[in-house]
């Protein structure tokens, strides 16, 4: 019986030594807007994902804006750049890609 335990947990061990932890996330999502006010927690890109918003203070250089909003895109997001929340506002993220859905 033990070694079946013994087996049991070393495979167990692996499994979760082989999972790599990552934050980032890719998300389908519109760009609803840009806020102009250069206030705290106010200028940057309006990026909505259903009731989640987000907000980051600039977009990747391959990304080109051309249309009026809001924008369909899939975006892969990076860190949290600032936390906004205390003061009720969007928290900004770095954003790693973004590429336009059709």
């Amino acid at each position: 019986m033990k070694p079946k335990l013994l087996i049991l947990a070393l495979i167990l061990q692996l499994v979760i030594l082989s999972c790599k932890k990552s934050d980032d996330k890719i998300i389908d999502c519109q760009i609803i807007g840009f806020e102009f006010a250069k206030c705290f927690c106010c200028w940057g890109w309006i990026i909505k994902n259903g009731n989640d918003t987000i907000k980051t203070d600039s977009l990747p250089s391959n990304f080109k804006m051309d249309e009026k909003f809001p924008i369909k895109v899939k975006i892969e997001l990076g860190e949290k750049t600032q936390n906004c929340s205390a003061y009720r506002k969007h928290d900004y993220y770095k954003l790693k890609s973004i590429e336009r859905v059709e």
